[in-house]
């Protein structure tokens, strides 16, 4: 992924969420303290999966938040949260979520290149076992960068 949409400062592991909603909050929280997004957009994420259920969890152990973009994102980038336990977001099939992607998107050529990087990850089970297990920022970011 390109360095400007993951930086090691919005990387977390270890990340102590008991929910699906902290998951999200706690996850998203270096996009907030970088400037990236209002805590509005983070808000919207959540609300988004209330209105909408679990369909951000798009591959096994794998859930992907987004909002609007009027909400609050204010630059295309995304924070990896990696959970200290996986988390129930209600999808039967691909339940419980260990890695937590949360994208800020403004609509654009950017968010589309973004939006074609995460899918070539989603492609490869083995790249989201490898994030889930990593265990440094270094890994993450090793991983990420691959696409």
């Amino acid at each position: 992924m390109e360095q400007s949409f993951i930086s090691r400062e919005l990387v977390q592991l270890h990340v102590p969420a008991k929910n699906w909603e902290e998951a999200i909050r706690m996850s998203a929280e270096p996009l907030v303290q970088n400037g990236i997004c209002l805590r509005e957009y983070v808000d919207d994420m959540v609300l988004n999966v209330v209105e909408n259920g679990p369909y951000i969890v798009l591959t096994d152990h794998l859930a992907l938040p987004h909002g609007r973009a009027e909400k609050g994102a204010l630059q295309t980038a995304v924070s990896v949260g990696i959970l200290e336990t996986p988390v129930e977001f209600g999808n039967k099939t691909n339940d419980p979520v260990k890695v937590v992607i949360c994208m800020s998107a403004q609509a654009g050529d950017k968010y589309m290149a973004m939006l074609g990087r995460l899918a070539a990850l989603l492609e490869d089970p083995q790249v989201i076992e490898d994030l889930a297990n990593a265990a440094d920022t270094d890994k993450v970011l090793e991983l990420l960068q691959h696409f």
